[in-house]
């Protein structure tokens, strides 16, 4: 009797300790297998080199000296910058320029922190380097010749505004421009300027238009207007009667 219990004992304590050696090979509740660690650290060092790659393009040298190849920029602003280097571009914050001389417009990209501009041009140009200025707010642009002017629209800090050229049709690009405060146009064909009726933070408005005829801006939202000057060819100014 005493030998069958001796033996059960024996027997059960061998399956316990095996019951043990199994629940240690399985793997602890919440433990992470080897193959797993080794991709987090894989991934981790690939974040880690990707966010070096970041810094790196963000990185500006300020005191990279800027060759320009257009001598007539180079002239203009040598006087402004304190010097010809990135960052000396950089404190510019005024240019006043004539475009017909300028040869590489796109030499205008370093000026980034320019906030007014004044442009004059005799022929026809191309405007689609205003984008290089997102912090521009005074631009005045005098064409004899250019139709399409909607690049301004990429100026939405835009403060002030004075445009003069003969053809200029469309200035729907105004309702980007929410900012404006002062608006100057002159030319001959435009017809349409209901737009500026939604420049709710307007204060002078100033209008040169030989060619037009109804004066349609609806007034009664630009309750912040100081100065008008309407001038050219308006026969119908009945909208004016809603400021009285």
């Amino acid at each position: 009797m005493k030998k069958k219990m001796v033996s059960a004992i024996i027997v059960a304590m061998i399956l316990s300790l095996a019951a043990c050696g199994k629940k240690t090979d399985a793997p602890e509740e919440g433990a992470r297998p080897a193959d797993t660690e080794e991709t987090v650290q894989e991934e981790t060092e690939s974040e880690s080199a990707e966010a070096e790659e970041t810094e790196e393009e963000e990185f500006i040298d300020l005191n990279k000296e800027v060759i320009f190849s257009d001598e007539y920029l180079a002239k203009e602003v040598s006087s402004k910058a304190s010097s010809l280097t990135v960052g000396g571009l950089q404190e510019i914050t005024d240019l006043d320029l004539n475009y017909d001389k300028i040869t590489v417009p796109g030499e205008l990209a370093y000026f980034t922190n320019l906030q007014s501009l004044e442009m004059s041009a005799t022929n026809s140009g191309d405007i689609s380097w205003l984008s290089y200025f997102p912090n521009l707010k005074y631009l005045k642009l005098i064409y004899n010749h250019i139709e399409n002017i909607e690049a301004i629209g990429n100026c939405t800090n835009l403060l002030s505004l004075d445009v003069e050229s003969y053809n200029i049709t469309d200035i729907s690009f105004l309702e980007q421009l929410t900012a404006l405060e002062g608006l100057s146009i002159k030319t001959d064909a435009l017809q349409d300027f209901s737009v500026i009726g939604n420049l709710l933070n307007l204060t002078v408005l100033d209008l040169d238009v030989s060619a037009a005829e109804s004066l349609n801006i609806d007034f009664t939202g630009l309750t912040n207007l100081k100065f008008l000057n309407v001038g050219g060819g308006f026969t119908d100014l009945t909208p004016l009667d809603s400021l009285n």
